[in-house]
């Protein structure tokens, strides 16, 4: 288990909540990604497989209007998007553009990710209850 991951899921406020002990099985579901600047990590309408955590760098969130894309918010170290997609599989809201390039974690919503991220769900739920994030 990587321990620098770990503290840094701890940190992020998604997770904050959930016991050290567990934050071990949580972070197993997660992969490192590396992503340059310019890349889009997901776009409006996409099923939502996954979630993103970010490590370094910063991200950029667009949603679609009418024919343009108009810019919501900037992501960086320590923010995350895709929990609501990832949690309730829904499609996504917003397109995603690697602004600086950026070192992400990447929860896949595969069977394994969603059944061990829905069993810290409450504690999840709550925090992320208590915090306005993206469901891109």
């Amino acid at each position: 288990m990587d321990n620098d991951l770990q503290t840094f899921l701890e940190a992020v406020p998604l997770f904050s909540p959930i016991l050290w002990a567990q934050l071990q099985g949580l972070a197993a579901i997660f992969e490192p990604i590396c992503a340059e600047k310019e890349a889009v990590i997901c776009r409006d309408g996409e099923p939502g497989d996954a979630m993103y955590s970010v490590t370094s760098g910063a991200v950029g969130v667009y949603v679609a209007r009418d024919s343009t894309e108009v810019f919501g918010n900037y992501l960086h170290r320590g923010d995350f998007f895709g929990e609501m997609a990832l949690l309730v599989q829904r499609e996504r809201n917003a397109i995603i553009w690697v602004l600086f390039k950026a070192h992400l974690y990447r929860a896949d919503s595969n069977r394994r990710s969603r059944a061990q991220l829905m069993s810290h769900s409450s504690r999840a739920h709550n925090s992320c209850c208590r915090w306005k994030v993206s469901d891109a």
